[in-house]
């Protein structure tokens, strides 16, 4: 039987990419699925583009420091749980499933106050507010980490990953090493503080770049929109090295990859995962609640990353992680190697499916 169901999920590729990979492995099911998310946002962007209906609703985060924004907030919200209640009858969706961020809260109140059954993601240790706060309204909560549901005390937390795009990891198809100049054969430093970049990791990787080349090192390094044009001139071109602002290829080039110096986000970590790719992890300090920080810990304690926060980060250090993992590189690649693969997009539609007819 054809069911309706809505995800929801925004703000960050790390709310949107596992909606939409829920998304898509619902309507393999054939079923039909819509998705809420803020108007004039990133997640209408890509989900417009994925041919998935879009609900639009206009709502904003609760920001940590005093603003007049705040004044805006509970009208918004108000609005939006409105809007998200005329999109339940409209749809006559069965289930809700929330993978985070502020947009989750509006459509999650709407699913309890209809008496809709609502399931929860949080790919990080450390859950969002959002999910603090109505985690226990849930007929479940989808988490990453098995410290995530001592968090969590009373809710049905269901312990299944974090769900990717399908094909995440290939050298078969798309980019490769040598259509940017460079050799498959030497190892390969991928460096990413995400699409927006970051100006810690780019600091020290500047410092380090002439270190790292002479010593045999391949580097793709993705230096974010806002830094490219200036880092491009100081660095300028150097052989071995592959600068970029942003990228659609990041799979490929984490499948080449012999290691990579990266943020902790849920979505980044499960990209080294499935690409059995052993990273050094610089936690963005100003992360909500530092969750990028728990993650980076538990990543840690899995011996498939290594931890360096960003308050200590700088070319020495960071040439003295690369040192230091190479030295148990083995180490880190068996403990990757031995991870149970992700079929976390399957246990999760598989779940839901379970509970809905």
């Amino acid at each position: 039987m054809r069911v309706n169901y809505i995800v929801a999920g925004g703000g960050t590729g790390g709310h949107i990419v596992p909606a939409l990979a829920i998304a898509h492995r619902l309507r393999m099911a054939e079923h039909k699925v819509s998705y809420i998310g803020n108007k004039d946002s990133l997640e209408e962007r890509i989900v417009r583009n994925e041919r998935i209906p879009f609900l639009a609703i206009n709502v904003q985060k609760l920001y940590r420091k005093l603003t007049l924004a705040h004044l805006k907030f509970p009208v918004l919200l108000i609005s939006s749980i409105f809007k998200c209640l005329s999109y339940l009858k409209q749809t006559n969706a069965r289930a809700i499933i929330c993978t985070g961020g502020y947009i989750s809260g509006p459509i999650a109140i709407a699913a309890i106050l209809k008496r809709i059954d609502l399931y929860i993601w949080d790919g990080n240790s450390f859950p969002g507010l959002t999910t603090r706060l109505i985690a226990r309204r849930a007929r479940a909560v989808f988490t990453a980490y098995d410290a995530t549901a001592q968090r969590l005390p009373g809710a049905n937390c269901q312990n299944l990953g974090i769900p990717v795009k399908d094909n995440i990891s290939t050298t078969e198809t798309g980019w490769k090493p040598e259509l940017v100049g460079l050799s498959a054969t030497k190892k390969i430093i991928l460096i990413t503080g995400g699409s927006q970049g970051s100006l810690a990791i780019n600091r020290a990787v500047e410092s380090s770049i002439d270190h790292l080349l002479k010593n045999g090192y391949t580097i793709l390094w993705q230096t974010g929109k806002t830094s490219y044009k200036e880092i491009k001139t100081r660095v300028g071109d150097k052989a071995g090295l592959y600068l970029f602002d942003f990228t659609d290829n990041m799979p490929q080039m984490m499948a080449y990859s012999h290691l990579a110096i990266t943020r902790a986000g849920a979505m980044t970590i499960a990209e080294l995962e499935t690409n059995n790719l052993p990273a050094i992890l610089v936690p963005l300090p100003t992360a909500a609640e530092n969750h990028q920080h728990y993650n980076a810990v538990e990543q840690e304690k899995k011996g498939v990353a290594m931890l360096l926060d960003q308050s200590k980060l700088n070319a020495e250090n960071l040439i003295k992680c690369i040192t230091d993992l190479e030295k148990h590189y083995q180490s880190y690649k068996t403990a990757l190697e031995s991870l149970p693969p992700n079929n976390a997009t399957d246990a999760i539609v598989n779940y839901v499916l379970s509970k809905s007819h």
